[in-house]
């Protein structure tokens, strides 16, 4: 059978899924630690982070079971104190 090649982005969008997939698995479960564990694998988009940061603060952000890297690269390691 011959491999299928897919794009980074095709494989980053199956990564997701799969992701969210669990996530919604564990959450059906009720279980909360297996909900964290999964929610910080997801890759927020930044301007959604920045809008948490404003509604929510900081400290909520900072606690929340996310991955920030994609904020981190977009306003810098320090965007949380600013």
């Amino acid at each position: 059978m011959p491999m299928i090649e897919i794009t980074n982005e095709e494989y980053e969008e199956r990564k997701h899924l799969q992701v969210l997939q669990e996530l919604a698995a564990a959450g059906m479960r009720g279980d909360a630690a297996e909900v964290e564990r999964w929610s910080r694998r997801l890759a927020v988009l930044a301007e959604l982070l920045l809008i948490a940061k404003k509604v929510k603060g900081a400290e909520w952000v900072r606690n929340a079971p996310f991955d920030l890297s994609k904020a981190e690269a977009a306003y810098g390691r320090d965007w949380l104190e600013s």
